[in-house]
């Protein structure tokens, strides 16, 4: 009498599932729908904060407490569209920059704001796009505010997004060549909309380097998980 021993691989087809007897596969793709409705909602109620904000800077008395509202405006707008777009995305940094700069040679015709890449993006969460929108976003309007100068030429500020060849960190830099202003202890360089950069930089695990002396670029470091 033979015996006969047989060893039967597991199918590459196989499909694990969990306790609940529901595919990981699954659980998954419900998981995305949940998270892309939660997303789009909450990008709705951040338009309906943003309407009443807007409303409240059209009622503002000064000149100076409109523009303090606009600047929170600003930073709002820059989350909610983050949460618009979502998700883990190619190239969603150089993208949020490039719409920052959009929106910032639309509102003023006394400066021009540029951008250049280096390298290839890596894919990033918007919970990684968003902190750093912010932190440029506030590096621009520094330079908007510190770099006036007299003349009919604006003033040109360069956003610079370098990331490593394997990817695993990113430096943007921001520099203009508006007025010359008084070294790193000036008010250019130690401003509060430059301690919300720093805190934004290092809640990511990197580091924010102000200008040295006859310097005007300011850089940006992050680690990146790849």
């Amino acid at each position: 009498m033979a015996l006969v021993v047989s060893f039967q691989m597991p199918s590459s087809q196989h499909d694990p599932r969990d306790e609940s007897g529901m595919s990981r596969d699954r659980i998954h793709r419900d998981l995305t729908l949940e998270m892309r409705a939660l997303r789009h909602q909450w990008a709705n109620d951040m338009q309906l904060i943003l309407a009443m904000i807007e409303s409240a800077r059209r009622e503002c008395s000064s000149a100076e407490a409109a523009e303090e509202v606009r600047s929170i405006l600003d930073r709002l707008e820059i989350i909610a569209s983050g949460w618009r777009q979502g998700g883990r995305n190619a190239d969603s940094l150089t993208r949020s920059l490039q719409n920052l700069c959009a929106k910032a040679n639309a509102l003023s015709d006394t400066v021009q704001v540029a951008m250049t890449t280096v390298g290839r993006e890596p894919v990033l969460e918007s919970n990684r796009v968003i902190p750093l929108t912010l932190a440029v976003n506030e590096l621009v309007t520094n330079a908007v505010k510190h770099g006036r100068r007299g003349g009919a030429a604006p003033v040109l500020v360069l956003i610079t997004l370098e990331s490593r060849d394997d990817g695993s960190a990113l430096r943007i830099a921001v520099e203009d060549d508006g007025s010359e202003f008084g070294g790193p202890s000036s008010a250019m360089t130690r401003g509060s909309g430059l301690l919300l950069v720093r805190r934004l930089v290092e809640a990511q695990g990197g580091h924010f380097h102000t200008p040295g002396d006859g310097s005007k670029r300011f850089e940006i470091h992050v680690p990146v998980e790849t």
